[in-house]
């Protein structure tokens, strides 16, 4: 199957953007209490997808629910198959809703390399279905997860540092704020980017790919508490409206505490239409908000094996959904399709 995005300008370089919309598009990852919600659209089938694991008469299973809107066409799933390393078969059970007629809307499919896939009929209402995995054991499922149900904290606690204040008179000064090296996590803080909230505190996004809440300024002592993970080589966090946005390798993401309970339990991609290639120069450098709270973002120039489509540019993003513009050198660059902010 040959890949249906244009290529960039080095024939070599596989980072070639986004798949178009027609195609797919993830959306968001959400935490529920005992697993992951994943949102995303396929071909224009809109997919809800938990996951759980579980142990279940003392084997490890996991389990994948899917429910769609509605299938405008056949699709297939890939679920995954047994490592070749594994001593026993992997079993796999399937429950499904069926159509008004009784007949089966999903079927399991096994290749003959060993891959399992589930098979979707067309279907103009809903289609729910859940698949658990199993190895050693017979697989079997489990009721739906309740994704409402809110997530227990992951890194509960946090980390005091000092600040070592100047006692200059000068009209600037510094102060040297110790960073949380040695914390419960073993996580490393090179921090890469810091933003103020109008309360006083701030947030702080390291190039490991953790997002930290910061407080305490006004006392001389600093409470770190870890926000969000899973980042890959961040470098840029802004904040609008108090809202957070953390620019990394894989696009511009924002981030939601729907609890109140101090982590991150929603990870929204508010998009990703820039190329980003695999090469170790093209650092996700840098993003500002603009006064009309669009995002500016550069994109790193630097290259010693392959050259992506936008590499040494500044992209902007208009919430107003007119054409964002490439600048290169300071020539703007009409090329680049008109697109909408996500979800604002």
């Amino acid at each position: 199957m040959s890949d249906p995005r244009a290529p960039g300008p080095d024939a070599k370089e596989v980072g070639r953007g986004p798949l178009a919309r027609g195609l797919g598009r993830f959306q968001s990852i959400r935490q529920f209490d005992g697993g992951v919600c994943l949102e995303y659209e396929v071909a224009g089938a809109r997919v809800t997808e938990t996951v759980e694991a579980r142990w279940l008469d003392g084997h490890a299973s996991v389990q994948r629910g899917f429910r769609l809107a509605s299938v405008p066409r056949s699709l297939c799933v890939v679920l995954g198959r047994r490592p070749s390393s594994a001593p026993v078969r992997l079993a796999v059970q399937l429950a499904s809703t069926n159509d008004a007629n009784g007949h089966w809307l999903v079927e399991l499919g096994e290749t003959e390399a060993g891959t399992h896939f589930a098979r979707l009929h067309p279907s103009a209402t809903p289609v729910e279905f859940r698949v658990a995995f199993a190895l050693g054991t017979a697989a079997r499922t489990w009721t739906d997860p309740v994704v409402d149900r809110p997530p227990r904290q992951r890194w509960p606690g946090e980390v005091a540092t000092q600040v070592d204040r100047s006692t200059a008179r000068d009209p600037f000064v510094v102060d040297n704020c110790e960073l949380p090296l040695a914390n419960p996590w073993r996580r490393n803080v090179r921090l890469a980017d810091v933003a103020f909230r109008s309360a006083g505190d701030a947030f702080g996004v390291t190039f490991d790919g953790d997002v930290w809440w910061i407080s305490g300024f006004d006392t001389g002592r600093l409470r770190w508490r870890r926000f969000a993970s899973g980042f890959h080589e961040p470098l840029s966090l802004v904040l609008r409206k108090d809202e957070i946005f953390i620019y990394d390798r894989n696009g511009i993401w924002r981030l939601r505490d729907r609890d109140g309970n101090g982590e991150a339990d929603v990870h929204e991609l508010y998009s990703n239409a820039f190329t980003q290639t695999a090469e170790t120069r093209e650092f996700a450098t840098s993003m500002k908000l603009a006064p009309d709270g669009s995002f500016v973002i550069a994109k790193g120039g630097q290259q010693s094996s392959t050259l992506g489509q936008h590499n040494g540019t500044v992209l902007r993003w208009r919430r107003t959904g007119r054409p964002r513009r490439c600048w290169v050198g300071g020539c703007a660059c009409p090329s680049l399709e008109s697109t909408r902010e996500q979800g604002g």
